[in-house]
């Protein structure tokens, strides 16, 4: 949590924020006094769990590592940056191709064009935005209607663990669309995919020069996630665009997709070792519960979440 998260928990003084401009001197001593209650009713807490006392403590000891990480960086595999692009527009050319081929014309997988065409002329079931009530086309949204059209139209239910895992590739869309899926909906997902792609990863690594960086900087927090996942945090010292190589980017690693994993690379004499534990929170969650049935599940290999449907 963010020292104001704590401070609505653990201070007892008057807030301050609200001078950070007309009295900094102040403003900086209400966060001082903040950080000292909250450090105190952590310790309070921490003395009544010692097995959450031990791991914060453990977690301590990464942080020399993870700072010196963040300065190092990562080395960019230049060689596949250029063929990634490359094959990243032709995802993006194909998603609109099949747009065209569907609707007659040129049309485009933007969120107004595609409201116009699913909700007003085909009478789709209309998705609001959770927040904002008014129709939307986002990410969930389309999830739902590929998921109304597979059980009323025809066609595959998509896999959907698959695709938050490896993506929805262009072969996949195409033997989905003749399969009886949707078209708009197929091509809809690879295009966003592509795109989002585009700009998160390739994009950042071409400097305005045309030269390719040499490194990139992620940096990783432990304590961000409730579920105690570390958090990848990307924030781009150009600001300004300039294009100097001797500014630095980021990239959200721990979402970066499979097919791009080589697009950074160990640093020479060095050697990187993976791994992942398969759905650990599940299973830790099930053991310290006592959760018989999913302990099963995991025991006989079956999918939890089919058990959950």
């Amino acid at each position: 949590h963010d020292l104001g998260f704590l401070a609505s928990m653990y201070g007892v003084y008057p807030k301050m924020k609200h001078l950070a401009k007309q009295d900094p001197a102040l403003y900086n001593w209400g966060d001082v006094l903040d950080t000292i209650c909250a450090w105190q009713g952590v310790v309070k807490e921490m003395a009544q769990d010692p097995p959450v006392r031990q791991l914060y403590e453990e977690a301590l000891q990464l942080i020399p590592v993870l700072l010196e990480s963040h300065k190092r960086g990562l080395r960019v595999a230049k060689a596949r940056v250029e063929p990634a692009i490359v094959e990243y527009q032709e995802k993006l050319d194909i998603a609109l191709r099949l747009a065209w081929a569907y609707a007659g014309w040129k049309t485009n997988l933007g969120e107004a064009q595609l409201k116009e065409q699913l909700y007003a002329r085909e009478g789709f079931p209309i998705q609001k935005h959770k927040e904002t009530r008014e129709p939307t086309l986002n990410g969930d949204a389309i999830a739902e209607l590929r998921r109304w059209w597979a059980d009323n139209r025809g066609g595959p239910m998509p896999d959907f663990e698959g695709e938050e895992r490896d993506g929805l590739t262009v072969e996949t869309a195409l033997a989905r669309t003749e399969a009886g899926s949707h078209p708009l909906l197929e091509a809809r997902v690879v295009y966003a995919d592509a795109l989002q792609t585009s700009s998160h990863y390739l994009r950042p690594l071409r400097l305005e020069t045309g030269t390719l960086r040499d490194r990139v900087y992620p940096e990783f927090r432990i304590h961000a996630q409730a579920n105690a996942r570390w958090s990848t945090v990307n924030p781009d010292d150009c600001k300004d665009g300039c294009g100097d190589p001797a500014h630095r980017v980021g990239l959200p690693m721990a979402q970066l997709p499979s097919d791009l994993r080589d697009l950074v690379m160990p640093d020479p004499d060095c050697t990187w070792l993976g791994f992942d534990w398969d759905q650990i929170e599940l299973r830790i969650n099930a053991a310290l519960s006592g959760d018989t049935p999913t302990l099963d599940a995991f025991a006989n290999g079956w999918d939890v979440h089919v058990m959950n449907l």
